[in-house]
């Protein structure tokens, strides 16, 4: 099917549906019998390629309780789901999670320019979420577990906890480098202020673990996250209050 969606993109045609779709648009737009065939939005360039059209970028603001949403369900999906995991899954789904949160912060974040339009609180809002549910994974589930077994012994319930132990790339490069950005382009310091906890028992209850953990890529090299976060919003200002 991917030849023939490859010939489908380049005579302009759509390209979903079953293979007989797919060979019927073709044959459609070479014959020009049997009714016109369903094009794709877009244009032939000077070289005779054609072109889609690129979909208009949504400004609409996000809604954080749907992300809050979807990053529950992306983090802990049930055990039906999990159940059917193969180890590779299981092994690398922290990875997926943490280029999830990657997604959301430029799609939601960044592409929708919340800074530059004056929405910061809704834009920390949003990196709220995701840390939140990196730092105490599913406390709700472990809370209720520990409240079915009180006043006996059992065991601690695993898959509640995101490990960065193999995120190690993602976290320097795409992940923390955004934290920064962001931080970076909070003008109103009262909003970053109100990320202190946050942001600070992110720091020490996850990237403190490891040591590679705190590495961050920005301005062409690699520096201490720990340290940029100390720089916006001091420890010992934490400590003190």
């Amino acid at each position: 099917n991917e030849a023939l969606k490859k010939m489908c993109r380049e005579n302009g045609l759509v390209v979903s549906g079953k293979r007989y779709d797919l060979v019927l648009r073709l044959l459609q737009s070479k014959s020009g019998k049997g009714g016109a065939p369903k094009r794709a939005a877009g244009k032939v360039d000077d070289e005779g390629n054609f072109q889609p059209k690129k979909r208009a970028k949504s400004m609409k603001l996000p809604d954080v309780e749907k992300i809050k949403q979807r990053t529950f369900k992306k983090f802990f999906p049930p055990d039906s789901v999990t159940d059917r995991w193969s180890n590779n899954k299981y092994k690398y789904h922290p990875t997926d999670c943490v280029e999830f949160a990657n997604n959301i912060m430029e799609k939601e974040i960044f592409e929708k320019e919340l800074f530059e339009r004056g929405e910061e609180a809704l834009a920390w809002e949003i990196i709220d979420a995701l840390l939140y549910r990196f730092t105490v994974g599913n406390v709700e589930r472990r809370r209720e577990h520990a409240a079915k077994h009180r006043g006996g012994m059992y065991m601690m319930i695993g898959g509640t906890e995101i490990s960065f132990g193999r995120c190690y790339y993602e976290l320097k490069h795409d992940f923390l480098p955004k934290i920064v950005k962001a931080m970076e382009a909070t003008e109103d310091k009262s909003v970053l202020e109100d990320m202190r906890d946050t942001l600070w028992d992110f720091q020490t209850r996850k990237l403190d673990e490891c040591r590679q953990f705190n590495e961050v890529y920005v301005g062409g090299e690699t520096k201490s996250f720990k340290d940029i976060l100390n720089n916006f919003l001091p420890q010992e200002a934490k400590e003190t209050n």
